[in-house]
């Protein structure tokens, strides 16, 4: 399972309102599981207290899944699970009730509602989503260039190749780590020998002449 969704604030915002969700549902005796990640021992979830310009921030819906808020260059976020399926059934009640709760306060748009742009995610069900198919295929083929030029010169940082890749998701902690996540995609379409993804890839990099 792999769910990639924007969120209308910053990763620091996503928190908060993620606090706030499971203090209002522990109470009620829901999510009694729910807990932020990255908190001293014995501190209280409900009242963690993150950075202003905390990034990337991750939020823990059911120890050990992580959401990850990463900060894009435009002052959004892009939240990010990544789950193997077989633990995904005891997940995804929980993180239904957040999902729901995101787009009942606006920070994430309503998948009712047709407006889908390229880079914007598409519906896979409830609470399910994933990116557009331009933007996958974006990122698959600067994955694939990313890791051609770190077989080149091993040497080189991931940081340093997403400049010079052009990565347009930003080359601060978070962006760099969307382009982990896009090597990770790419090596399990490798793996699992899905022809048609790379072949898009593949076309993709030849219209847009990235070729190496």
């Amino acid at each position: 399972m792999e769910i990639h969704l924007r969120f209308k604030g910053t990763p620091a915002q996503f928190r908060v309102v993620a606090a706030m969700v499971a203090r209002r549902w522990t109470r009620v005796g829901h999510m009694s599981r729910i807990f932020l990640g990255e908190r001293a021992r014995g501190e209280n979830p409900n009242y963690a207290v993150v950075e202003l310009h905390a990034d990337p921030v991750k939020y823990v819906t059911f120890k050990p899944t992580e959401v990850v808020a990463h900060l894009l260059p435009n002052g959004e976020s892009e939240l990010t699970l990544v789950e193997e399926d077989k633990y995904w059934p005891p997940v995804e009640p929980t993180w239904k009730i957040l999902y729901g709760e995101l787009i009942k306060q606006g920070w994430v748009a309503d998948p009712t509602k047709p407006s889908v742009a390229e880079g914007e995610e598409t519906e896979r069900g409830p609470g399910r989503r994933e990116l557009d198919r331009g933007e996958l295929i974006y990122r698959l083929a600067k994955a694939q260039e990313a890791e051609e030029i770190k077989a080149r010169e091993p040497d080189k940082r991931w940081k340093e190749i997403a400049k010079a890749i052009g990565w347009r998701l930003g080359l601060t902690a978070s962006g760099v780590k969307l382009l982990e996540y896009a090597r990770d995609r790419l090596k399990r379409a490798q793996k699992e020998g899905d022809r048609e993804l790379l072949n898009e890839v593949k076309k993709y990099r030849k219209e847009k002449k990235i070729i190496r």
